[in-house]
């Protein structure tokens, strides 16, 4: 079996294909996959979610280990029923980024009628202060569930890229995300 490096190396120099693997460290069965498809060579990066309890966990074995390749997957949404994160920004209900019992919205539509652009900026500067605080370092940065790409958000998540000189995941059309 080849590895995602040894068939992106026989590509063509103009175009590339980067297998990244989203949701790590939202739970500790996300991470032990990660882990083992990475070190098999099965893929090329992982997005982590900061604010996730298993966080502590893939930031550990980054720290470890940069060839892990480890970008941040900014989380500005909570979507499980019973399985919930808050911001790192200890964000009020004022701030339109969390729903009355101070979690994250459960959906990108909640937010984007909510969400002080201000707010949502500092949440992603968190997630990405407190994993290179953690030791990881980052590959890259992109967006649960689409979050980042709505209108009144991607040009915040564009300038945090640069700000941190981090190569931001931006899809063919973002349009699918928002008027």
């Amino acid at each position: 079996m080849s590895t995602s490096a040894q068939r992106r190396s026989a590509m063509p120099a103009e175009r590339k294909v980067v297998i990244n693997i989203d949701d790590v460290g939202m739970c500790h069965g996300a991470n032990v996959a990660y882990l083992k498809l990475k070190r098999a060579g099965a893929v090329d990066s992982g997005s982590v979610m900061v604010p996730c309890p298993w966080f502590l966990e893939i930031a550990e074995e980054g720290a470890k280990d940069a060839s892990l390749n480890l970008g941040v997957h900014i989380t500005l949404t909570s979507e499980k029923k019973y399985y919930r994160w808050r911001p790192l920004t200890k964000a009020s209900q004022a701030s339109g980024i969390v729903d009355s019992d101070g979690y994250l919205f459960r959906s990108v539509p909640e937010l984007r009628a909510r969400g002080e652009p201000d707010a949502v900026e500092a949440e992603m500067r968190a997630q990405i202060d407190a994993a290179k605080a953690a030791g990881l370092s980052l590959t890259h940065m992109d967006g649960h569930m689409g979050a980042v790409f709505s209108p009144e958000f991607v040009d915040r998540y564009a300038a945090v890229g640069i700000d941190y000189g981090l190569p931001t995941l931006f899809p063919k059309s973002i349009s699918v995300y928002g008027p």
